[in-house]
């Protein structure tokens, strides 16, 4: 199975994808973003900056299907969902180049740890390209860290 994150092929179609990302749509120059700013009961999407900071660019309370690349920095996507038993947890999906991942994100306080069955938040590559998200159930085993299919 690919891990995401640590593949090199990964991190060179990374690397493609931002420089075509970059000279798509520029550099996010947005002031700093924290999670405060994703409202509660919505799924978001971060740019992450130069500085360390990010910035908001997308959140919605509903199911979403989407084309958001990340910038030159990578990103972050955070389920700021509220218990709602059957619809409370989130699969995101993305593309990176040709391959797809998928992460199902508990709802909660902001914790990035992949596999510990609270990870409401996942890192994303330069360019990697955010698809969608449904609204679902518990995770199942394993579904809480980044897989491709």
């Amino acid at each position: 199975m690919l891990t995401k994150h640590r593949k090199a092929g990964r991190a060179l179609a990374a690397a493609g994808a931002a420089v075509a990302t970059t000279a798509a749509v520029g550099v996010a120059t947005a002031p700093t973003a924290n999670a405060a700013t994703c409202n509660s009961g919505s799924a978001c999407v971060y740019w992450s900056n130069a500085d360390g900071g990010s910035v908001l660019k997308y959140q919605n309370a509903g199911n979403a299907t989407i084309s958001l690349p990340t910038g030159v920095y990578g990103g972050w996507v955070r389920n700021n969902g509220v218990r709602y038993p059957g619809a409370d947890h989130i699969t995101v999906t993305t593309r990176l180049g040709t391959v797809r991942w998928a992460i199902c994100l508990h709802y909660g306080a902001l914790n990035f740890t992949p596999g510990s069955g609270v990870n409401t938040a996942a890192r994303l590559e330069a360019g990697e390209v955010v698809t969608g998200w449904r609204w679902r159930g518990e995770c199942a085993p394993g579904e809480d860290r980044w897989h491709s299919y």
